[in-house]
This record gives structure tokens, sequence and C-alpha cells, in this order.
């Protein structure tokens, strides 16, 4: 089989489109190249034949000129990127708390590197593999998956393992607990109610920064508790890390469990 970086290149060259609209229309049709470039281009029939100059909407590098406009209106002069006061505005615009889980879902969607920052050919490339190139079918799509973020589990693990880089401070390997017990809160107490006794623990006990093993171990450990609310098929030897050995231990001694 062609390998992913060869069909890419493929798509681009029949397509003239973006590196993000290549891999999102291969993923979408299981790396079936030529089912991927006949359905993109039923979307965009006037793709393979499009200018790189002289058209009004499109730019040199061929991304769509109304994205292009969108993020320009809310990027920083100086970085080139969307930073937090742009953030903060442009999530406004779209009607989204950002303490709503609809604003990491908007980060999972468009690979924002960190919190309150977006990267314009990310920001660009991806709503238009989306198509959508204004701020209601922006506004759309995201309150559309995170209505079924907590009905998609496997969705809503992506997003949440996405988080931990996302919150994380620059040239930092671990996220405070303070943080981290806030974001459980947010993605994770209306699918796992239990996660509350987790963050009481964390509070009154752990009270130490948490590592990406721990965070990512979390979501499945979470699921066995909604399973198993006594833990009494609880294996302290299984290879779970340390701080939710602790936390059994510590749930068990307080007499937590129902």
């Amino acid at each position: 089989m062609e390998d992913h970086k060869s069909l890419k290149q493929q798509f681009r060259e029949f397509t003239s489109g973006t590196p993000s609209q290549a891999q999102y229309w291969l993923n979408k049709y299981n790396w079936d190249l030529y089912t991927a470039v006949d359905q993109f281009l039923s979307k965009h029939p006037d793709s393979h034949n499009r200018p790189t100059s002289g058209n009004a909407t499109t730019m040199d590098n061929g991304q769509d000129q109304k994205i292009v406009n969108i993020f320009n209106k809310y990027k920083d002069q100086s970085s080139g990127k969307i930073e937090i006061e742009g953030t903060i505005q442009y999530l406004q615009d779209l009607g989204i708390d950002p303490e709503d889980p609809a604003s990491l879902v908007l980060s999972y969607t468009l690979g924002s590197p960190s919190t309150g920052v977006f990267e314009r050919d990310s920001f660009v490339d991806t709503w238009e593999a989306l198509d959508c190139t204004d701020l209601p079918s922006m506004t759309t799509f995201i309150k559309t998956k995170t209505a079924n973020l907590h009905t998609n589990l496997p969705y809503l693990r992506k997003v949440y393992e996405f988080t931990f880089g996302y919150i994380l401070e620059p040239h930092q390997k671990k996220v405070s607990a303070e943080d981290a017990a806030m974001y459980w809160q947010l993605l994770l107490q209306e699918v796992f109610p239990r996660v509350e006794l987790w963050t009481e623990f964390i509070n009154d006990d752990w009270q130490k920064p948490i590592t990406r093993d721990a965070w990512n171990m979390l979501f499945l450990f979470l699921q066995d508790f909604e399973k198993d609310p006594k833990l009494e098929n609880y294996d302290d030897a299984a290879s779970w890390p340390s701080i939710i050995d602790s936390f059994v231990e510590w749930a068990k001694e307080n007499e937590k469990l129902e």
C-alpha cells in the first residue's frame, strides 16, 4: 500500500489542495485516493484549475480569501497569529463561552498549539477543508460537535488527550493540580460523575503536578470506575499510574465509595 505521504502529494497534484485538505479528505475516505479526490472535486469543482494569483477569492498559496480575512480580523499584527486577545473576540463573535467545552472543541479542531493561540495555516486550511467559510458555519460546526461530545466517547477522549498539551505551560512537562482539576470538571463531569470524587482527592490529598501519562490513563480508569463504583475489581498490580493507586487507597480508607 502506498504510504500516506505519497498519497497526500498525489491528492495535492490532482486537486491543487492544501496539505491540511489532503490530510482531511484522505483520512475521511480511509486513504482511498481516488474516492477522496472525487469527493473533494465534487465540492470544489474549480480546484484543479485554481489560479495562484489574480483571483479575488484566493491567495498566492490557494487559500480561501474569505477565511483568510476572518483570520486577519483577529490576528496579532506582530506575531502573525491569533493570540489571547483576538481569541477572546473570536469566541465572542462565534457565541462561545471561553469556559464552555465548545472552546476546547474549537481548539482541538484547529490544532491550537497552546491556550488562546491559533496559527494561520492550520486555521485557514482546516476551515476550508470543512467547508466553513464564514462565522455562522463555523459556529454551527463547533456547536454540533460539542452537542455530541459527551455521547461520543472516542471523540471525547481525543479532545481530552489534546487538552493536556493545550493547557501545559511553556517548558513544562506537567500540569498543575489546580488547572487539571478545573479541566476535569469541565470535560468529564457529565460523562463520569465520579470525577468529582477524584478532584476531591486531588485537592485534599495529592496536590502535586499531573503527568501526561496520569492524565491520559485517568480517562480509562473513570470508565472502569463508573462500572465498578466500589472498585472491588481494581487490580493494584496492573499498570495504573501511582496516583490512581493512591486514589483507590484514599477512597477506601476514607469510606468514600458507594
